[in-house]
């Protein structure tokens, strides 16, 4: 519970610093953009934990292994997020890839 608390304050101050200077500068905008979108990751990551721990609470294996793929789901898009490289447009299906795989990773288990 508190993993998800903590990702939901990410987020949350994570999106409101981006808000907060967006108008500030080109440059400015261009990196508090890309922490939104890290903070972004963080939530959908953390927002699973508390399902798959209770869920698989019977099952330490399973349970490792899923917050394991979902951990790492996460981890890819915050690089793909942070990293300047992955911003150019050919590597947008990528990113894109990357957060929909998070998303969908929450509902094959259950």
């Amino acid at each position: 519970m508190f993993a998800y608390l903590c990702g939901a304050m990410v987020c949350l101050l994570t999106s409101s610093a981006c808000h907060l200077v967006l108008c500030h500068s080109e440059r400015m905008a261009y990196v508090t953009l890309r922490l939104d979108y890290a903070g972004i990751a963080a939530l959908i990551v953390t927002s699973f934990y508390p399902v798959v721990y209770y869920s698989f609470l019977c099952h330490p294996g399973l349970q490792r292994l899923y917050m394991g793929f979902i951990t790492a789901f996460g981890a890819a898009a915050v690089t793909a997020s942070l990293v300047p490289v992955f911003q150019a447009p050919e590597f947008r299906p990528l990113r894109a890839g990357l957060f929909s795989c998070m998303g969908v990773s929450g509902l094959i288990p259950v």
